[in-house]
């Protein structure tokens, strides 16, 4: 999980997502769903992607936020479901 924070920090200053005013990352402890960890949430999207390893983030950050194309293999929850 900590590698996972890491690697999402890095990759979103590299990329220049934080500064745009449309990333925030919010690390927050078990929300009833832990054993899909370390999970990420695109929001307004509505989608919560599990197992994020970095591998996992860098598509996730290179499919869904760039072109907008859910990562439909790691998404666990969405609100269209």
């Amino acid at each position: 999980m900590v590698e996972s924070w890491k690697y999402l920090k890095r990759r979103l200053k590299e990329l220049k997502l934080e500064k745009r005013g449309g990333v925030v990352r919010v690390k927050i402890s078990c929300v009833d769903i832990c054993r899909g960890g370390p999970i990420l949430a695109i929001m307004p999207d509505g989608i919560w992607y599990g197992g994020c390893t970095p591998a996992v983030i860098d598509r996730i950050l290179m499919e869904h936020l760039a072109n907008g194309k859910p990562v439909e293999e790691y998404v666990i929850a969405s609100k269209s479901l």
